[in-house]
């Protein structure tokens, strides 16, 4: 069943870059950008697979992510993440993780299926909630927080400490177009 999902294939939602919003910054959610590599994860009763943006399996690459199932409170789910190596001060760091010379974390930012129903139709704002209620964050897994509104004061944040980037959504918004290649 893991090289059948691989076939399948989920490619991610990428972000873009754009400007912050003049007015109705309220409206849309902030995330930090966390830098590493995007995954998407199938869990299952039969374990968990990582599959990259380009539909690879990066399941072998980090065992210590292999024990997500027993934090996911469903049968079967599918998240949309980035594998990450921290630094002891807590930042993201890409060589960290090219080189492999520290544990990773999954950073899990969005939900995209629960028990074989998507849930790419409902609303950011909701995807959260489901997404906060079906992960138990673990010792190798996080949920991250997000903020409604103050997007500007997130990114000069972000900036004094090393996370340069943000990302933003609309409370509101719903996955756009198909995500399955």
């Amino acid at each position: 069943m893991a090289s059948e999902r691989l076939r399948k294939g989920i490619v991610p939602m990428k972000a873009v870059t754009g400007p912050l919003p003049d007015e109705g910054d309220e409206s849309w959610a902030y995330e930090i950008k966390w830098d590493g590599y995007r995954a998407i994860a199938h869990v299952g009763l039969e374990g968990v697979q990582f599959q990259s943006s380009n539909l690879l399996d990066l399941t072998p690459r980090w065992p210590e992510l292999g024990q997500i199932g027993r934090d996911v409170h469903a049968s079967s789910a599918i998240l949309d993440g980035e594998v990450v190596a921290l630094a002891p001060d807590g930042a993201p760091r890409f060589e960290l993780l090219q080189r492999g010379e520290v544990p990773v974390t999954y950073v899990a930012f969005d939900v995209l299926s629960v028990d074989g129903r998507s849930t790419m139709r409902l609303p950011y704002e909701e995807r959260r909630r489901v997404l906060v209620d079906l992960v138990t964050p673990g010792d190798h897994w996080i949920v991250p927080a997000n903020h409604l509104g103050g997007g500007q004061e997130l990114l000069q944040a972000a900036a004094r400490t090393s996370r340069a980037n943000g990302r933003r959504r609309g409370a509101r918004s719903r996955c756009a177009g198909s995500r399955s290649s």
